[in-house]
């Protein structure tokens, strides 16, 4: 059974592995040849001068019939626009998510009251969403599972301090993913390490993670 790869920025596929790959509206010239993706403007283009052709042209990809999920979207206290400015694009784009019934995936980097409080708008209320990259503790990665979110977890997984390996037992196995994000990492060996903390096999991960996979996207198996 293929491992999945929730966040990948590599294209090239690999044997024994299914990649959801993110791309930001600027790196589109393959689209075609990729069967999921993701498409956003990433919180790091915010300070761009030219936002609103970048805005436009991800309103006409996320349409694209390979594309499964908007992201990566979100906010990043350290690089990018202001976060004022962060959370307007990232509203924007949340909203044309669920407009059509598509999932966010996310990049936070110490904004979490911010992006909690602007995911957390009534219109807002359905939407699907996924934290790419999680490195937090155990009370955020539970504050976060009681709002809805999925998390997903890398490469630091195979070498983890003990307070991410915590992290790691506190959220319920139905809102998992494992990721590579630009790690060359095989994502088997993220599955061997999570497997490994959660005490159970990776045959039994892999199943799971399928089945988020369907759930997350709305897919019918």
């Amino acid at each position: 059974m293929p491992l999945i790869n929730f966040h990948t920025h590599l294209t090239s596929q690999k044997e024994g592995e299914v990649r959801i790959v993110s791309l930001n509206v600027e790196e589109v010239d393959n689209i075609e040849s990729l069967s999921m993706v993701t498409v956003g403007v990433h919180p790091w283009q915010t300070d761009s001068n030219n936002m609103e052709d970048l805005l436009a042209k991800f309103h006409e990809l996320i349409r694209h019939p390979n594309v499964i999920g908007i992201g990566e979207v979100g906010l990043d206290r350290l690089r990018g626009g202001s976060l004022t400015l962060q959370a307007k694009y990232l509203r924007e784009q949340a909203i044309a998510a669920a407009s059509i019934s598509k999932p966010v995936v996310i990049h936070c980097v110490r904004a979490w009251s911010e992006l909690v409080e602007t995911l957390s708008a009534p219109d807002l209320k359905q939407l699907t969403k996924a934290i790419h990259g999680f490195r937090g503790k155990a009370d955020l990665a539970r504050q976060l599972v009681d709002r809805n979110y999925y998390l997903s977890f890398g490469s630091i997984l195979v070498d983890p301090s003990p307070e991410l390996a915590e992290s790691l037992t506190v959220i319920p196995k139905n809102r998992l993913f494992f990721e590579t994000d630009t790690s060359e990492m095989p994502i088997g060996e993220i599955y061997s390490a999570a497997a490994d903390i959660l005490d159970t096999s990776v045959n039994e991960l892999t199943l799971q993670i399928e089945n988020n996979l369907n759930t997350f996207f709305g897919f019918n198996g």
